[in-house]
């Protein structure tokens, strides 16, 4: 089945995206996929996913792809605020789309893994994935996010220093989160540094709930690369595949 052309309004911006609906069995989840700061949705690894029996929904938050900016339609000044509101409204949309009862995971890469594990905050996530997830500091929550990120030395340095979960937003809804979470770090990844990926990992509260890949080699953006994608989906697909083995047991 073709994927579905879909949209939502969110503070009377327009997101699209994809909607993909898995021909005969379904599995018991359901995913929603969130891209980084100026990415693009990964309508190739939900297509992937779909063909292994999985609901997905891929879409462009605002500012980016086929999707409105902001009120001015200015990618610059976008808030994290603004960026939480869009993925809960996108879960929101597949909740609504999916069979009932139905659990959804949450997969995020870069920005979109910070705003997954704030979403575990707003929503009942079922797991989460976090690819390379960046991590920022609360006090520019409300201001735009261009800027407050790898180019700035300070937020680099925030970065490279080790943190307790509390007193950082996205570090205590890590922490926060009971479900299985999937980790997966880049080693030669500029823009989210080894210590950001242990602060990460410190937060989840129980270890036996994390599985933690480290990637040889690899730079933060899967880009265009076949191989990285290949062995992104497949390290997906097969905790994915695990989650669901348990919901059904």
């Amino acid at each position: 089945m073709q994927p579905e052309a879909v949209e939502m309004q969110v503070d009377g911006q327009t997101m699209r995206g994809r909607l993909y609906t898995p021909q005969g069995d379904a599995k018991p989840l359901a995913v929603l996929l969130l891209h980084g700061w100026t990415g693009r949705a990964n309508y190739d690894a939900a297509a992937m996913l779909t063909q292994h029996g999985y609901h997905v929904l891929a879409l462009h938050i605002r500012g980016h792809g086929d999707s409105d900016g902001d009120s001015d339609g200015d990618i610059n000044k976008v808030t994290f605020r603004n960026g939480l509101d869009d993925v809960t409204a996108a879960y929101d949309f597949l909740a609504a789309h999916i069979p009932a009862g139905m659990g959804i995971a949450v997969v995020g890469n870069s920005y979109g893994g910070y705003m997954a594990a704030l979403l575990s905050r707003e929503r009942p996530v079922v797991a989460l994935s976090l690819r390379v997830p960046a991590a920022y500091t609360d006090d520019g929550f409300d201001a735009p996010k261009k800027g407050q990120g790898s180019n700035d030395p300070a937020v680099m340095e925030w970065r490279h220093t080790p943190h307790d979960w509390q007193g950082n937003r996205g570090f205590e809804a890590m922490h926060a989160f009971a479900g299985p979470v999937q980790i997966i770090e880049a080693e030669n990844d500029a823009d989210v540094p080894h210590q950001t990926l242990e602060n990460f990992k410190a937060a989840v509260a129980d270890p036996a709930r994390l599985e933690y890949h480290f990637m040889k080699g690899w730079p933060h953006s899967l880009g265009s690369d076949p191989e990285r994608n290949r062995v992104f989906q497949e390290l997906l697909l097969n905790w994915l595949d695990k989650v669901a083995a348990g919901m059904s047991a």
